[in-house]
């Protein structure tokens, strides 16, 4: 008993629960990579018959095979007829980063004032590919922008499939993982942006977030002021700085777990490596269902707007790898609040602010940018009355009814429902201003929401 307060400050079985499942993965995964490979395949086609015995083939559309069989985001663009060029760059404490860049399908439309390029950016333990899933051409916001003139880019955070390079470590040590979401703030999106606005030769540029994107883009901004004076405005979907409520007991569990029982909880390195170990060995439509069943029960997301053949597709591109400390940092920031900076002290008490500590954050309130939040009237991870406390830049919102996270991404009618107005107004706030007239936009007290 004493060691389980000692590891989790009381006593929470739902922590020690949470250890007994991660060790009988690991187990699992172990004893089948063990097996030989046609045990696997046995294994494989039993959970396909399974399957179709239960539920209705999926992959005999011929688009979702295709889309699920796309290796990257230059194949799953390639799919609906665009050209991707990809680009590396080299971060100054030396990650490879690699962006892409979507090639217009047809030719934009002449403007005496063409539009800045546009970056979009990922959530957590994702990559590129999560934009440019939808089946439907017009359900991809980058390919929608990209017919509408925008210079489009997607970037690929430190640590995920296409950002797994380092000049002194490979990703086999623990010193490659051992970065958090400040790594992504100091380092990646100014070279990202840099990058861009050179290529491009253009000074000024769009920024688009998804989830933790969002808030990765917000805390740049108040960190770096030659990138920020470069944005022109930032479109933020799902912005996620403290959920509405907590689902599952296991969640709430692991979000207010101390640190260092995280970091013994799932290591030092990749959080939830051995996902793409079981996608490999999975039919997919297997794998698919069981993301679906695990998202209802520990986010409470039901998925209804997102079609079964979608799901399928969606899910298998849905999970890239990041370091488990920069899902412990999101917790921290989950926790207090606050926009802040990792917290390094190992105690088992950590809080934003003690008579003993007091955790370093983001200036983001001094932000003047204008900044359009889109984000679902269903999603439990976004808490938006937490969000409005973070500063008086956020004034425009699109409240989308009936919505999760996902369903903004993944959505039967995500143009319709969320992209067309969304765009409707980014079009509007993104327009170039004068400082004056920029600071005096910034420095209205009230606030829309078009729901």
């Amino acid at each position: 008993m004493s060691l389980i307060k000692m590891l989790f400050g009381r006593e929470n079985w739902f922590l020690v629960l949470v250890l007994i499942l991660v060790g009988l993965e690991q187990g699992i995964r172990i004893a089948t990579i063990l097996l030989p490979n046609r045990i696997r395949l046995w294994f494989y086609n039993k959970s396909q018959r399974l399957y179709l015995w239960v539920f209705p083939e999926l992959m005999c559309d011929g688009m979702v095979g295709a889309m699920c069989s796309a290796k990257d985001t230059v194949d799953l663009c390639g799919i609906h007829g665009y050209a991707v060029e990809e680009h590396f760059i080299r971060t100054s404490d030396g990650y490879l980063l690699c962006l892409h860049r979507i090639m217009p399908k047809i030719k934009p439309k002449q403007s005496p004032s063409p539009r800045p390029p546009i970056l979009f950016v990922h959530g957590l333990m994702m990559n590129s590919e999560v934009w440019v899933t939808n089946m439907k051409r017009k359900n991809n916001l980058p390919l929608v922008m990209c017919d509408e003139g925008y210079d489009v880019w997607l970037a690929n955070l430190r640590g995920n499939k296409y950002s797994k390079k380092n000049s002194r470590y490979p990703s086999e040590k623990k010193d490659f993982w051992d970065f958090s979401l400040d790594n992504y703030i100091v380092f990646d999106i100014p070279a990202s942006i840099d990058y861009v606005l050179s290529v491009t030769n253009r000074d000024k540029i769009n920024l688009v977030g998804f989830s933790q994107g969002s808030i990765i883009l917000l805390a740049a901004m108040s960190m770096h002021p030659h990138s920020y004076k470069s944005v022109n405005a930032l479109l933020a979907f799902a912005p996620t700085i403290s959920p509405k409520y907590y689902q599952s007991k296991i969640v709430q569990a692991i979000m207010n777990a101390n640190s260092q029982f995280l970091f013994l909880l799932f290591s030092r390195k990749s959080l939830l490596a051995s996902v793409t170990f079981w996608q490999a060995v999975l039919y997919p439509p297997v794998f698919a269902k069981i993301i679906d069943l695990s998202l209802n029960f520990l986010l409470d997301w039901s998925s209804k707007n997102i079609n079964d053949e979608q799901k399928v597709v969606s899910l298998s591109h849905l999970y890239s790898f990041t370091s488990v400390k920069a899902f412990i940092h999101w917790t921290q920031i989950v926790r207090s609040k606050v926009i802040q900076m990792f917290d390094d002290n190992p105690g088992p008490q950590t809080s934003y602010y003690t008579n003993l500590n007091r955790i370093a954050r983001y200036p983001v309130e001094n932000i003047k940018l204008p900044i359009l939040t889109v984000y679902g009237a269903s999603d439990s991870l976004v808490n938006i009355d937490v969000l409005k406390t973070v500063g008086d830049h956020f004034e425009d919102f699109i409240k989308v009814p009936n919505y999760e996270e996902l369903d903004l991404l993944f959505g039967r009618n995500c143009y319709e429902d969320v992209y067309k107005p969304t765009l409707e107004k980014f079009n509007e706030i993104a327009r170039p201003q004068s400082s004056s007239s920029a600071s005096t936009s910034s420095s209205k007290a009230a606030r829309k929401v078009i729901a």
